[in-house]
């Protein structure tokens, strides 16, 4: 079932249906398996450092908006 809902100046369209595939058991502890084999990259060693440098820049963005506030 489609129904559409007016939001803004937008219009959302949706529906009922999911999608999802649905894993049984065994294959889920397969892949449960596979991932947790997974080695450690470089890539992954980047995309850790890049969020943990963009939650310190947060986290002092918020600092310097309250030290503002508060002047």
């Amino acid at each position: 079932m489609e129904t559409e809902r007016t939001l803004g100046i937008g219009r959302i369209r949706t529906t009922d249906e999911v999608h999802e595939k649905q894993y049984s058991l065994p294959e889920r502890h397969l892949l449960e398996a596979r991932i947790n084999n997974l080695p450690a990259t470089r890539t992954m060693y980047k995309v850790f450092t890049l969020i943990t440098l963009g939650m310190v820049l947060d986290g002092f963005d918020v600092y310097l908006a309250g030290a503002y506030s508060a002047v």
